[in-house]
C-alpha cells in the first residue's frame, strides 16, 4: 500500500470510528440514516482498501477481512443505491468458496488454513443427527392450558382474514410453504447450504439463556464460526447458548431471500380500508440450537411463523390477558415483555400468574413446514427443541 492509499486507509479509519461512536451514543431510532450511509460507504471503501493491500495477507485472508468490512456496513447500515453492498458481498463470498473448492480438488496442502479445515469439518455433518434433544425442558408439563391450536391444510385469505386476523385467533397451516425451494431437494436450507451460501458472512449473535438475564450479551461473528461454536457442540451451560435471533439477514444475503416466498396471507388486513403503506412485510431469520429462548412477550404486529429446520415448543397468551396477571415489565426497553420465567415461575412473586384462565393459554409444537399465525399483542414464548431455523413475517 503506497503513501497515498495509506493516508486514505487512515482517513477512512477516522471516519469509520466517529460513525460508530455516533451511532452508539444513544437509542438505535434516534440514529439518522445519513450516519448509517456515510458508515456504510466507508465500510465498502475499506473493503476496496484491503483487497489493494496484496502485502499484508494472502488473497483468501484478504477476500474474508474485505467481506467482513462490508458486512459491517450493511448489518448497521441499509444497503446503498443498487444494492451495491449487498451485490459485491455477493461476489466476495463467491470467490471464496471457489477458493476453497478449487483447494479441494487440487488437493492441495491447507492443513495450515484454518477456514478450509473448518468449512470442510462442518460441511458434511449430518443434521439428521442432532434432529432430537430428549433433555428439553418445556413447560407444558407444569402449567395448564385450555387449548390447542387448530391445524389446517393451506387457507384462503378470505377466510384467514376473517375467521382469524380480525378476530385474533391463532391457526397452524400446513402445506402452505412445500414448493418453496428451502424445503426443495436442490436449495433445501441445511447446514452444507448454509456455508455453501453465507460462510464467511457476520452476523449478529446473541449470547445467554435469554435476553431478560444480566448475563446475555451480543457479538458479530461469521457464520461458520457461530455453527462451529454453538450449533454442534454439546455445551450445556444456558449462559453461553448462542442465537441468531430476529436478524433480517434476508437483505444482507439476497440469494437467501430468493429461497421462500411471502406468504399471500401477509396481505390480510383488519380493517376493509387500509394505506398501501402499512402493507409492508418485515422478514428476519432466527437460527440456533436446541435449547434458544424467546421469553413470554408481545409484538405490535401480526406475525406468520414458519419453522423451516427442526421443531419449536411455542406458548401463546391471549391479548386479553390481564395485565396484572402478566407481569409485564415497567422500563420502556421491555414493557412487552413479561417478567416471569416460563419455566420456574416464582409463585411467591408472581402468585396471579397461574390464575390465569386456561381459555386463555394455548400451545404446540411447530414442526418443519408448518406456518403458525400469532396475533399482534398476544403473549408468546419460544423454545427451540432442536437445532432450528424459523422465519418470521411481520405486517
Amino acid at each position: 500500500m503506497n503513501e497515498s492509499n495509506n493516508q486514505v486507509n487512515d482517513q477512512c479509519d477516522s471516519i469509520l470510528d466517529w460513525c460508530w461512536q455516533t451511532m452508539n451514543c444513544g437509542q438505535w431510532n434516534n440514529v439518522s440514516q445519513s450516519i448509517r450511509q456515510i458508515y456504510a460507504y466507508h465500510r465498502l471503501l475499506k473493503a476496496i482498501l484491503i483487497l489493494d493491500n496484496k502485502t499484508k495477507l494472502n488473497y483468501l485472508d484478504c477476500l474474508i477481512e474485505a467481506l467482513e468490512s462490508i458486512d459491517h456496513g450493511l448489518i448497521m447500515s441499509p444497503d446503498l443505491d443498487g444494492k451495491l453492498l449487498s451485490t459485491v458481498s455477493t461476489l466476495i463470498h463467491h470467490n471464496i468458496i471457489t477458493i476453497l473448492d478449487n483447494m479441494d480438488n487440487n488437493k492441495l496442502q491447507v492443513n495450515n488454513n484454518e477456514y478450509y479445515n473448518k468449512w470442510n469439518k462442518l460441511r458434511n455433518i449430518d443434521l439428521t443427527s442432532f434432529t432430537t434433544s430428549k433433555s428439553i425442558k418445556i413447560p407444558i408439563l407444569n402449567i395448564s392450558h385450555d387449548c390447542s391450536i387448530q391445524r389446517v391444510h393451506k387457507m384462503e385469505l378470505f377466510d384467514f382474514e376473517c375467521n382469524h386476523l380480525r378476530s385474533k385467533v391463532p391457526i397452524i397451516i400446513t402445506g402452505a410453504t412445500k414448493d418453496w425451494p428451502c424445503f426443495c431437494k436442490q436449495r433445501r436450507w441445511c447446514i452444507e447450504y448454509l456455508l455453501r451460501t453465507a460462510s464467511f458472512r457476520m452476523i449478529p449473535v446473541e449470547i445467554g439463556s435469554k435476553y431478560t438475564e444480566v448475563t446475555w450479551s451480543q457479538k458479530l461473528m461469521k457464520l461458520i464460526d457461530f455453527i462451529d461454536q454453538y450449533i454442534f457442540t454439546n455445551n450445556q451451560n444456558p449462559n453461553e447458548i448462542g442465537y441468531m435471533a430476529q436478524h433480517n439477514l434476508f437483505e444482507q444475503i439476497p440469494e437467501l431471500e430468493n429461497d421462500f416466498l411471502i406468504p399471500d396471507l401477509c396481505a390480510s388486513t383488519e380493517v376493509d380500508n387500509i394505506d398501501d403503506n402499512s402493507l409492508n412485510v418485515d422478514i428476519n431469520g432466527w437460527f440456533g440450537p436446541p435449547g434458544t429462548v424467546s421469553p413470554l412477550h408481545t409484538d405490535p404486529k401480526h406475525n406468520l411463523f414458519v419453522q423451516v429446520i427442526g421443531r419449536k415448543y411455542i406458548r401463546l397468551y391471549s391479548h386479553e390477558t390481564p395485565h396484572e396477571q402478566i407481569y409485564p415489565y415497567e422500563e420502556n426497553l421491555l414493557s412487552n415483555t413479561s417478567a416471569v420465567d416460563l419455566e420456574n415461575v416464582d409463585t411467591d412473586k408472581f402468585n396471579l400468574f397461574n390464575q390465569i384462565d386456561p381459555s386463555l393459554i394455548y400451545e404446540c409444537i411447530l414442526e418443519e413446514g408448518e406456518m403458525l399465525y400469532i396475533p399482534k399483542q398476544w403473549w408468546h414464548f419460544v423454545k427451540s427443541l432442536n437445532v432450528s431455523f424459523s422465519l418470521s413475517f411481520w405486517w
